[in-house]
């Protein structure tokens, strides 16, 4: 093992013990999320991600915020955005989304069931 001169400290043999055999990911499973495919790139030549959909809506640090699907990703990358920085980049998903919403007075989640 040649190391460069920074790490001429560091001891330049590695335990064979340690190594572990290969074990390819079971299909089932899909493909790894540690590989993620190139982001789309704009006119002016910056990384540029599109939401595919919105899943669930929610508060963060006490703000509205959304869980959204990037286009093109699986679930792994799925993440949650606030309200406000989504309006400037999908406002029709957001305005679609919540017209669909089922009001919180009617979802189950909603309602307080108390123990006697």
């Amino acid at each position: 093992l040649t190391l460069p001169s920074t790490l001429s400290k560091l001891h330049p043999v590695f335990n064979f013990d340690l190594l572990k055999p290969y074990v390819d990911r079971p299909p089932h499973l899909g493909p790894s999320p540690d590989f993620m495919p190139p982001p789309q790139v704009d006119d002016a030549g910056s990384e540029r991600f599109e939401v595919d959909k919105i899943l669930r809506a929610g508060t963060r640090y006490g703000y509205p915020a959304f869980l959204v699907r990037w286009k093109g990703y699986s679930a792994a990358y799925d993440e949650w955005l606030f309200r406000e920085d989504l309006l400037e980049d999908a406002p029709d998903l957001v305005h679609d989304f919540e017209a669909q919403a089922v009001p919180s007075s009617t979802r189950l989640s909603s309602r307080v069931l108390h123990r006697r």
